[in-house]
């Protein structure tokens, strides 16, 4: 049996585990302060609020130039919709609600990649008719969490970063949006460098730490890569985190430090090779709690020649060091 769904912003849980849904989210999360955009839709008509804080925004996003993949949908042969026109239509004073053919590119299959958001009630054979509203919003989504772009075998494969926490920040929406760049930035740097991805993490977890926000345990930090084909655009990868356990076992000062490391990162081989030893062992201490790996994480950091070496880059490495095995465990005199 076909069945047919029209889906508005009204009714956008109906689209959940598609890439349409995580890019809208990503836009309720930073512009309405929610974790999930259907409840926001379920619960009041939150148009008005979207188009109020979009305002506030809408010039860092429209600065935005890099060309990644999700900056213009085809929704017809004739009619295209770019993010300067979804900003458009979301901040309208009366937005005429149109319905279209789901676009393929906001409905990637790749159910295979996204643990535990697969919303397994939609078929390939079903018919999805979808809103301008709920494509803008997806649009303007992908727009605040593209990240970076790197080619791979001689494709450009771009990534989008998403932090379901960023919901729980403070004050307006621009303060959200710009702490999801904070780690946007980082990340770039990682990707250009292949980072592996407990470098990534670890990173991650140090901008929440080093500005005082604290992730929940449910809390998860995403990426999604995605790539144009000859024909349509595919996903490359999709990576989760939970992101407070790491977040747990490392100090303000670490977090600082270890930042600095990650901004010299694609400069020097040395930085990149301390960085990643780093990052393997304090993300298997975040596992296992065995003292060991956090000693052999700290253990380069405590000699006299590499706290010289990087003196330009953090001072103190010794203490801090002596301070994190302590909570540890690990006598931290030796």
């Amino acid at each position: 049996m076909v069945r047919v769904i029209r889906v508005s912003y009204s009714n956008i849980n109906d689209i959940r585990g598609t890439l349409a849904y995580w890019f809208a989210n990503t836009a309720c999360q930073i512009l309405l302060g929610q974790r999930e955009c259907d409840v926001a839709g379920e619960a009041y008509d939150f148009l008005p609020t979207i188009a109020s804080r979009l305002e506030a925004i809408k010039d860092e996003l429209l600065g935005i130039k890099a060309e990644h993949v999700f900056q213009e949908i085809k929704v017809t042969n004739k009619y295209r919709i770019s993010v300067g026109d979804a900003i458009s239509i979301l901040t309208s004073t009366s937005p005429r609600e149109e319905f279209f053919y789901a676009p393929s590119h906001l409905f990637i299959e790749y159910g295979e990649f996204l643990e535990g958001f697969l919303n397994t009630d939609i078929y390939k054979r079903d018919k999805i008719f979808i809103s301008n509203i709920v494509i803008s919003l997806a649009l303007v989504g992908a727009a605040m969490a593209y990240s970076y772009t790197v080619s791979r075998g001689g494709v450009n494969v771009h990534g989008y970063i998403g932090y379901t926490g960023v919901s729980m920040i403070k004050g307006e929406a621009l303060n959200r949006y710009r702490a999801l760049r904070k780690s946007s930035n980082v990340i770039r740097i990682l990707a250009m460098n292949e980072a592996p991805w407990e470098t990534v993490e670890l990173a991650v977890a140090s901008i929440l730490v080093r500005d005082d926000l604290k992730p929940a345990e449910w809390d998860t930090f995403e990426v999604v890569e995605a790539y144009r084909g000859t024909s349509k655009i595919n996903i490359a990868s999709y990576r989760v985190s939970h992101i407070s356990t790491l977040a747990s076992v490392i100090s303000r000062e670490f977090a600082e430090g270890f930042l600095e490391l990650v901004n010299r990162y694609g400069r020097d081989k040395s930085v990149k090779k301390l960085a990643d030893h780093i990052a393997r062992n304090i993300y298997l201490y975040s596992l296992y709690r065995d003292p060991q790996y956090m000693y052999q994480a700290l253990r380069p950091l405590m000699s006299k020649g590499i706290d010289e070496r990087f003196q330009e880059v953090i001072a103190g490495w010794g203490d801090i060091a002596n301070k994190m095995l302590g909570i540890a465990g690990w006598w931290a005199g030796e």
